[in-house]
């Protein structure tokens, strides 16, 4: 059920779960083993107030690497999606019978390489 979703969010939305949920993971593990190690100093008798700088920059860490992948995805997302909604509406244009319609799309990826 939750694949037949996924199947039906646009590519845009697609791309960036994809790459939201490939900063989630590892960031996830990482907070995980920071708290851990944080129980650890305190069990080994250091006092909360020692460890939170540590938790604090662990926090902070993962919160502007989060941002930097997030805004990197963002705009590798644009750079997928935008040409694939040149076609898309190019695609439209002929069917709606304007034949001698053209994309400009630039590149020299597989996406440029579908224009007449």
């Amino acid at each position: 059920m939750l694949f037949t979703y996924f199947a039906t969010l646009p590519i845009h939305r697609r791309l960036f779960l994809s790459f939201f949920l490939a900063v989630l993971i590892p960031d996830s593990l990482i907070l995980s083993t920071s708290l851990f190690y944080t129980h650890a100093l305190i069990a080994h008798g250091m006092s909360p107030a020692q460890t939170s700088p540590f938790t604090i920059w662990t926090l902070l860490a993962l919160v502007v690497s989060t941002g930097i992948v997030i805004v990197l995805g963002y705009v590798m997302n644009l750079t997928i999606t935008r040409p694939l909604s040149q076609l898309a509406l190019l695609a439209r244009r002929i069917k709606a019978g304007e034949t001698s319609a053209r994309a400009r799309i630039s590149g020299s990826n597989e996406i440029a390489w579908l224009p007449p």
